[in-house]
């Protein structure tokens, strides 16, 4: 409800009434002062009302697309960041290791020795036993 409109009607209708004017009188000074409503003007402004939800809809819709479009910036900017301090690290001749971290885990042999980094790999001897012991199930 606009106050100042509902204010100005009133004032309008005071001076109708002050005048003993008919309720028809009454509707036509508020005609006249512009303050009554047509069937046309308040389906335009049904309309514009929901034109106002669509647009507020797109509006958040953009909103959280330009949010989307950020965070790929970012990500991508960041990458961009690794990548250039591996190549810097890489002409400077520290190079990130390439293998991964070795396991340390038991080579299967027996449980007295300690396990090692190729513990994993087939066909590599284990220096916790000796080729003696490989003759019952070693590592080779």
């Amino acid at each position: 409800m606009n106050a100042k409109r509902v204010s100005a009607a009133a004032g309008v209708i005071l001076a109708a009434q002050k005048q003993r004017q008919t309720p028809a009188g009454i509707a036509a000074a508020l005609e006249a002062a512009g303050l009554l409503q047509s069937p046309e003007s308040a389906a335009e402004l049904v309309a514009l009302r929901k034109d106002s939800d669509a647009l507020r809809e797109q509006r958040n819709s953009v909103f959280k697309t330009n949010e989307e479009l950020l965070i790929r910036v970012e990500r991508a900017d960041l990458e961009r960041l690794r990548v250039e301090n591996e190549n810097r690290a890489l002409v400077r001749g520290n190079a990130p290791d390439e293998e991964p971290e070795a396991s340390r885990g038991r080579c299967g042999y027996d449980d007295y020795h300690d396990g090692h980094e190729w513990a994993d790999r087939p066909r590599v001897w284990c220096p916790g036993h000796s080729y003696a012991d490989d003759t019952e199930g070693g590592a080779l």
